[in-house]
């Protein structure tokens, strides 16, 4: 069973999701629980949100799972104390009818709960770690708090997995012992890219010339991630053969324009 705090199915598909929908296709029955957390954005017109159940598979063919989305109060900051009754009882509930052998947990408060259960019922647990959690966290004065409780469940899970070296030191100052955590790299899978593209096309419309050196980020462009503070000392070095290239979208989209555009100017 896999617990996390954000969506499941419209955010943009994450390790989590690789990573569920191949142990489908190894045998593994996956559950998953989620959190709806672009409600604020999509400003649906519910004071409570309705528990959800979904069929899912988004990445490869055959690989379904079950998501489930508990009930939420939808007023800002009080939705996570909703979460404290709705999603502590809809785990223990699919504890209780799935009986999971291991629970995965990525995230500050649905972790929390899930491991505050498992060490009840005896489930080992796994802390998946992709980002600094707690500066995730939208209101600032929270993160004090965040950052206590994600540190908890690190300190607390069986096995504490990592994207990079980089993150999986972050959850040993954190409180995991080193011997409990591992590294599972970002891949890439090579049945969709392999040795026969030919990339002069795409070269050719962003103006990268056969002799550059490209810096290259994929994925949520988050304030703190250090992309702006990369992209304005890159332009101070005033070399044309060294690019930087930044693929998505985020919190930081519009700031990293305007120093493109100043520094085209």
């Amino acid at each position: 069973m896999i617990v996390q705090d954000t969506d499941w199915i419209n955010r943009n598909p994450i390790q989590h999701n690789h990573l569920a929908e191949r142990m489908v296709k190894r045998g593994h029955e996956i559950r998953v629980i989620d959190y709806e957390i672009l409600w604020r954005e999509e400003r649906k017109k519910e004071l409570i949100s309705k528990r959800l159940v979904f069929w899912v598979s988004r990445i490869l063919e055959d690989a379904h799972h079950m998501v489930i989305r508990p009930r939420i109060l939808k007023i800002p900051i009080l939705d996570y104390f909703s979460m404290l009754y709705t999603y502590n009882t809809e785990i223990k509930r699919q504890i209780r009818e799935f009986s999971p052998d291991v629970i995965m947990g990525d995230g500050i408060l649905t972790p929390y709960l899930a491991f505050r259960l498992a060490r009840k019922y005896k489930i080992k647990t796994v802390y998946y770690c992709i980002d600094v959690d707690y500066k995730l966290i939208p209101y600032r004065f929270l993160q004090p708090v965040g950052k206590m409780i994600e540190s908890k469940n690190i300190r607390n899970a069986d096995l504490v997995l990592s994207i990079n070296e980089g993150l999986r030191e972050y959850t040993i100052r954190m409180g995991a012992k080193p011997e409990k955590t591992k590294v599972i790299r970002a891949g890439v899978d090579f049945t969709k890219f392999n040795q026969g593209i030919d990339g002069q096309e795409i070269r050719k419309k962003y103006g990268i010339e056969k002799d550059d050196k490209v810096l290259f980020f994929v994925g949520w462009l988050y304030h703190f991630s250090g992309l702006k503070e990369v992209a304005v000392e890159l332009s101070k070095i005033g070399r044309d053969d060294l690019k930087l290239f930044i693929v998505g979208d985020g919190d930081a989209y519009q700031d990293l324009l305007k120093i493109k555009e100043s520094d085209d100017g």
